[in-house]
């Protein structure tokens, strides 16, 4: 009879073997490795109680994560402000100064000429330019075709799929 800590144990070894292959879940020996513990000497319910943990486990985990991702996201756009603002203040110092570089301890700071093509304004409505200077893009209208299909009517190359199924785990 295997104990929550030897169950414990193997979810375990499972999530560190999913982890070294880098979370590749098409890798052979994971999957493998997940279908022979599946299929271990015990009963239906607690095959199933066990793969519902692991389930759950690493669903928590990845919540954690993606909570953990969006505060280091916040906090990135909240210093890239701030280097944005000091950044324009000290350009506004040397425009009002006349500086082009100076030299510092640890930098030399340089009031530079941006490269590239010459930015446009653009204030007249792109409907409204002559077509030689228009970009078309043809996409799907999804709406239609949904209701086209709703009122029996052929549309080529559409179809409805049938719906897909998931697992809920409660």
């Amino acid at each position: 009879m295997k104990t929550l800590l030897t169950i414990s144990e193997e979810i375990l070894e499972l999530e560190r073997k999913l982890e070294e292959a880098g979370g590749d879940l098409e890798n052979e020996e994971i999957e493998q490795a997940y279908n022979a513990w599946l299929e271990a000497n015990a009963s239906a319910k607690e095959k199933l109680d066990n793969y519902a943990a692991i389930i759950r486990e690493l669903t928590r985990v990845s919540k954690a994560a993606k909570e953990e991702a969006e505060l280091l996201r916040t906090r990135s756009r909240a210093e890239e402000r701030k280097a944005r603002f000091l950044k324009d203040r000290l350009m506004y110092y040397f425009m009002v100064h006349g500086l082009k570089t100076e030299q510092t301890d640890r930098f030399r700071i340089t009031l530079a000429n941006n490269g590239g093509v010459l930015p446009l304004d653009l204030q007249t409505p792109a409907e409204l330019l002559p077509e030689r200077f228009q970009k078309v893009t043809i996409d799907y209208d999804t709406e239609a075709i949904r209701a086209a299909l709703d009122n029996g009517e052929y549309v080529p190359g559409a179809q409805y799929l049938d719906r897909g199924q998931h697992m809920r785990i409660s």
